[in-house]
């Protein structure tokens, strides 16, 4: 009877003594109801991950699903105990530069496990990447390692058989991702700094790609209250007076619209699962800076209009 097992909760003392008998090769005698601590030191230190080759400058979430060809008890430990040691890998090997929850994360990380306990006896590990923000696929990549050696007959481990088909996946996934990672947060970084060097009138925009940029331009927009409006106000001709005026008026309805098809998108994410959660978070996160920006452009169109009104006196 094959098991599976996809993000369950068992428990971490069962998962500890289980690995022991896996890995010393007798999985089915029936294990102690407390494993002495011993045995759980020695569990935690058998498994090495190999350190990532490259940092990805993101954050992960780590998620597990697998399936083995041990009966149903021994074999939900045994997964369980693997999604562990696999969690575990990517996380302390330094591939990514965070590790976040599924509402924070910039990419879903899932690990896909098979042993089926055949008689040629190999374990098959599947990485699937997915950007956040966009729902889609980035990266796949598949590894097998056999743990029957055909001309010895030697069995070799799953503990120590996984950490070297671990660091296959994860150099493939570095070399991939890393360097899209890389451009992206060069290019965002280009885009922040436009925009804190930009004027006034160039800061006037009704929608961003993401939240962090759309907060940096609100900041912006502050700066430029603070140092570009009096000299605007003062130097300015009523015409161009005017034509900013309206291009803030623009703005702010715009940004209404914006903000609204933003909200009516995470209400219906919400109800049909349409989006991820970081997708939503984002939705939820523009809406609340276009209603902030508005509030930050009121005042100087409300400046504009009243210079324009003493010129007309």
């Amino acid at each position: 009877m094959r098991t599976q097992i996809r993000l369950s909760a068992l428990p971490l003392a069962a998962a500890l003594i289980l690995a022991l008998l896996v890995a010393t090769g007798c999985v089915n005698t029936p294990p102690p109801s407390v494993p002495a601590p011993d045995e759980t030191r020695q569990i935690q230190s058998a498994y090495q991950p190999a350190p990532s080759p490259i940092r990805i400058e993101a954050s992960a979430c780590v998620g597990f699903s697998g399936s083995t060809g041990l009966p149903d008890t021994d074999g939900a430990i045994y997964l369980r105990t693997v999604k562990d040691v696999l969690s575990s890998d990517i996380a302390a090997s330094g591939l990514f530069a965070r590790i976040a929850d599924v509402t924070s994360a910039d990419y879903l990380v899932n690990l896909d496990f098979k042993d089926p306990r055949e008689s040629d006896r190999h374990i098959t590990v599947s990485l699937f990447v997915i950007e956040t923000a966009t729902g889609a696929q980035v990266f796949s990549d598949t590894r097998e390692v056999s743990l029957e050696d055909p001309g010895t007959g030697r069995s070799t481990r799953w503990i120590d058989a996984l950490p070297g088909l671990m660091a296959a996946l994860k150099a493939d996934l570095a070399a991939d991702l890393g360097p899209k990672v890389r451009a992206r947060n060069e290019q965002a970084a280009r885009d922040e700094s436009a925009l804190l060097g930009a004027s006034l009138s160039d800061l006037l925009a009704s929608s961003d790609k993401n939240v962090t940029l759309a907060r940096v331009r609100n900041r912006a927009i502050i700066a430029a209250k603070t140092s570009q409006l009096p000299a605007v106000l003062r130097d300015w001709k009523s015409d161009q007076l005017s034509g900013l005026a309206v291009k803030i008026e623009q703005t702010i309805l715009d940004l209404d619209h914006e903000g609204e098809v933003a909200k009516d998108r995470a209400q219906q994410a919400v109800a049909g699962s349409a989006v991820s959660a970081t997708g939503l978070e984002q939705l939820r996160g523009l809406a609340i800076c276009y209603r902030e920006r508005i509030e930050l452009l009121k005042p100087i169109l409300g400046a504009l209009r009243e210079e324009i009104a003493n010129r007309g006196r």
